[in-house]
């Protein structure tokens, strides 16, 4: 007897089940992929936000460095002037 491509009702059964069975986990397997990409996500805006965080903080650091350098030599300028007025006496 020929084979035919019409599957009998058992088998139909059981493909049916097996396809239901595959598109379950395909779905639990995009939904974790949805939710790693989504984590991953944060996690990138998270360490941006933190590198944006540490750049001001050393744009701050500079900053202060900055000031105290030029009150460093304001102060010794006034010392030298003070110096040289006290020499010329």
């Amino acid at each position: 007897m020929p084979e035919s491509n019409v599957a009998r009702p058992s088998e139909k059964g059981h493909s049916l089940l097996w396809l239901m069975f595959e598109a379950k986990m395909l779905g639990r397997f995009l939904v974790t992929l949805l939710g790693l990409l989504f984590a991953a996500w944060i996690a990138v805006i998270m360490n941006v936000h933190n590198l944006a965080i540490h750049i001001d903080r050393g744009m701050d650091h500079l900053e202060s460095l900055r000031k105290n350098s030029l009150d460093i030599i304001s102060l010794t300028q006034k010392q030298d002037k003070a110096a040289s007025r006290e020499s010329a006496r």
